[in-house]
C-alpha cells in the first residue's frame, strides 16, 4: 500500500512539474540592442522625444537610436533629415541643459 502512495504523489508531482518545462517563446525584441529598441518609426516620435528634451534639457538616453530614426527619415523626407542630422549633432556634442533645450526645440519645431 505505501508503494502505491508513492507511485500516486510521485505521478502528482510529474503532472504538476512537467507543464511548466515548456515555457514561453523568446519575445520579438529579444536579442535587440538599446540603439535598435529605441529606433522611432514617425516622426510623431521622434517629435515627442525632442520636445521632452527640450523641456527637460537632458538629452541622455532619449538620444538613443535617434540618428537611426533620422536616417530613415531619408527615404521619405530626405530635406528634413538633411536639416536635422547637424542640429543632431550639435545636440550630441551640447554640454549644457540650455544647449540641449534650444537645440532639442529647433529641432522638434523642423517637425
Amino acid at each position: 500500500m505505501k508503494r502505491a502512495w508513492g507511485y500516486c504523489a510521485l505521478l502528482a508531482l510529474a503532472v504538476s512539474v512537467i507543464p511548466g518545462c515548456g515555457g514561453d517563446p523568446p519575445p520579438a525584441d529579444a536579442g535587440k540592442t538599446a540603439d535598435e529598441l529605441n529606433v522611432t518609426t514617425d516622426k510623431a516620435d521622434l517629435k515627442a522625444r525632442l520636445e521632452e528634451m527640450a523641456e527637460s534639457g537632458v538629452a541622455g538616453s532619449a538620444l538613443a537610436g535617434m540618428r537611426e530614426s533620422i536616417e530613415k527619415l531619408q527615404s521619405s523626407d530626405p530635406d528634413l533629415a538633411n536639416e536635422l542630422l547637424p542640429l543632431l549633432e550639435q545636440l550630441e556634442s551640447a554640454s549644457s541643459e540650455s544647449q540641449v533645450k534650444s537645440t532639442a526645440r529647433q529641432m522638434a519645431d523642423k517637425l
